[in-house]
């Protein structure tokens, strides 16, 4: 992960005879800058990526302000190769390698146990482990800068309502109960999965004194009985501003965005506890923050239905979605416990109903004794 040709030693070399030197990168992938990033002659690094036929002009232009940049990187730059959670794996006797991956293995055990265990697999990838980890990156996922500022500001959350059949209005009721859907052919791709539930909407005005393109980016957080990663990039989209303006972005978030795939009813459902949703300028520069609590499909004060998906601006800065399961725990771990049992073998299923038998025995026959 260094790059090629001495090219460290080469910006050493330039950095160490020039105040004001820019670092242009062309690379596929990440490289660990370590070796000069925090050198005082480096002013700059341009990450060009892949270079083409414009690329000269395209680098000129930004260089000089004619162009004010709006990219953003689409992985993690580490200060390390062994802050990544994939390594270099060689050796090996055979024409292809063996790996056994383990990254984000979780097992959750419910208060029955003895008769279900539920394994949640999640691969912790690029900016994901970093959260995990709590591994402080060189510069994060989603990181970028402009020659102007940006602030953000009024998150609001609008649930989604309207447009579906009865037939749909029972597996949306089933997947907010927390329930699994049916197991028919095509399910992971219906409708009712994948339309919009829910418009995420906020503001970003322009703070700067020139023109500007901000990305902003939409990052779900799971309940933590989900066994997913802190973080999970659910949406973005790109905003030009003028200096001084300001514009209302939304972003959709469906069933599916919120769902996880649980491997005892082989179905997409939707996990117990809270979620929350962060906006902002990467993985880790987070303007905005809002909670989901598990309390209702209801709205409050707070709160507004929009039936379209394109409401008006909220004057209230701390509106909530809350979020009520119908559904009582013990109907929950019944449920478990008659997914568990229909995926027991027989063998370990007559052990499990044996143990209680075994335990009144003792206890009559010890007491007969008495």
């Amino acid at each position: 992960m260094t790059a090629w040709h001495n090219g460290d030693a080469l910006v050493q070399a330039v950095a160490a005879n020039n105040n004001n030197t820019i670092v242009v990168v062309h690379s596929v992938g990440p490289l660990i800058l370590e070796p000069w990033i925090d050198h005082p002659n480096v002013t700059a690094v341009v990450w060009a990526g892949l270079g083409g036929t414009e690329t000269g002009n395209a680098l000129t232009d930004v260089l000089y302000g004619d162009v004010n940049p709006s990219g953003r990187l689409p992985y993690t730059i580490a200060k390390s190769p062994s802050d990544y959670s994939a390594q270099l794996v060689t050796g090996g006797t055979e024409e292809i390698l063996n790996i056994t991956y383990f990254e984000g293995c979780v097992v959750f055990l419910t208060n029955f146990s003895v008769f279900l265990t539920r394994s949640f697999i999640s691969l912790f990838i690029d900016y994901r482990h970093f959260d995990a980890a709590k591994i402080a990156p060189r510069y994060e996922f989603g990181f970028g800068l402009s020659y102007t500022t940006f602030e953000y500001s009024r998150l609001s959350i609008r649930k989604v309502t309207g447009g579906h059949s009865e037939q749909d209005e029972w597996f949306e009721s089933n997947w907010e109960a927390g329930k699994p859907s049916s197991q028919v052919v095509g399910g992971s791709t219906a409708l009712w999965l994948h339309r919009p539930a829910f418009s995420v909407s906020f503001t970003v005005k322009n703070t700067g004194p020139v023109a500007g393109t901000e990305i902003p980016q939409l990052y779900l957080h799971f309940p933590a009985a989900a066994g997913e990663p802190p973080s999970v990039l659910r949406g973005f989209t790109d905003v030009e501003l003028k200096p001084g303006q300001t514009k209302k972005v939304t972003v959709t978030l469906s069933r599916y965005d919120l769902s996880i795939w649980d491997v005892v009813s082989q179905s997409w459902i939707r996990p117990q506890g809270s979620y929350s949703l962060s906006v902002g300028a990467s993985s880790r520069d987070i303007k905005l923050k809002k909670s989901i609590s598990p309390l209702h499909w209801h709205t409050t004060s707070d709160f507004d239905i929009d039936r379209n998906a394109e409401g008006g601006d909220d004057d209230d800065d701390d509106d909530e979605l809350v979020v009520d399961w119908p559904i009582a725990n013990w109907t929950l771990y019944v449920y478990q416990v008659k997914i568990g049992l229909m995926n027991t073998s027989p063998g370990m299923l007559a052990r499990l109903l044996a143990f209680p038998l075994i335990w009144l025995y003792v206890r009559w026959r010890f007491g007969r004794a008495e």
